[in-house]
C-alpha cells in the first residue's frame, strides 16, 4: 500500500525543491548563505526526527515537505560555493 506512494512522495519533495531554491537564493543574498545553511540544517533535523516512527501515509508527505525544503537550501548553497571557488582560483 505505502509503495503506491512513492511517486508521490518524490513529486512532493521536488515541488518543495524547486519552490524554495529562489527565494533561498534571495535570502542568502540578504541574510548570508551560511544563516541559510543553518535553517536547512534545522529542516533536515526536523523531518530525519520523525523517520524513526512507524511508516505512515499521513505523515510521510509533511516529512517530504521538509526534506525538499532542505534539498532546495542545500543545492543553492552548493551552487554558490562552486561559484566562490571558481572567482578565488
Amino acid at each position: 500500500m505505502l509503495e503506491a506512494l512513492i511517486p508521490r512522495v518524490y513529486a512532493v519533495i521536488n515541488i518543495a525543491q524547486t519552490v524554495v531554491a529562489i527565494p533561498a537564493g534571495i535570502l542568502s543574498d540578504k541574510i548570508g548563505r551560511k544563516k541559510v545553511l543553518l535553517l536547512g540544517d534545522i529542516a533536515v533535523l526536523t523531518s530525519a526526527l520523525p523517520i524513526e516512527l512507524p511508516l505512515n501515509q499521513f505523515y510521510i508527505f509533511p516529512i517530504a515537505l521538509i526534506l525538499g525544503l532542505y534539498l532546495g537550501i542545500w543545492i543553492l548553497s552548493r551552487e554558490q560555493s562552486y561559484q566562490d571557488m571558481h572567482l578565488l582560483s
